[in-house]
């Protein structure tokens, strides 16, 4: 019998001061846990700033001073049709853009590495 499959120990709290401790101990780990997840993240974007791009296309397209970019997404079904949602969220992206001299270029939908339609080309953007 492994030790992982064995029973497991029973966590009691006898007393207050067990309690404390547990809380404290589970409060530390998440600020812990939080601490890293926006060290990673300010390296992340500080490092690679194109990554905010991957977030907030068109943002990153103003504070990097583009003049156009390039947009993609994958439809994780396989299917690269677009949906109502995607052409809506492209005509207003290009729109906003567009007021402020950004152009964007095209926006490709992949459904697969062999499938995927560029709205450029299927609806003239």
């Amino acid at each position: 019998m492994s030790r992982l499959s064995g029973p497991r120990p029973e966590l009691r709290i006898v007393s207050l001061r067990g309690a404390r401790w547990l809380l404290r101990s589970l409060l530390f780990f998440a600020l812990a846990l939080v601490f890293v997840l926006l060290l990673f993240l300010f390296l992340l974007l500080n490092f690679f700033p194109g990554v905010l791009a991957l977030v907030f296309p068109g943002r990153a397209a103003l504070l990097h001073a583009l003049t156009s970019f390039l947009l993609f997404h994958t439809h994780p079904s396989g299917e690269p049709d677009p949906s109502l949602e995607d052409l809506t969220f492209t005509r207003r992206l290009k729109e906003a853009c567009e007021a402020v001299g950004v152009r964007m270029l095209d926006h490709l939908i992949v459904g697969s590495p062999t499938r995927w339609v560029s709205l450029k080309d299927r609806y003239g953007w």
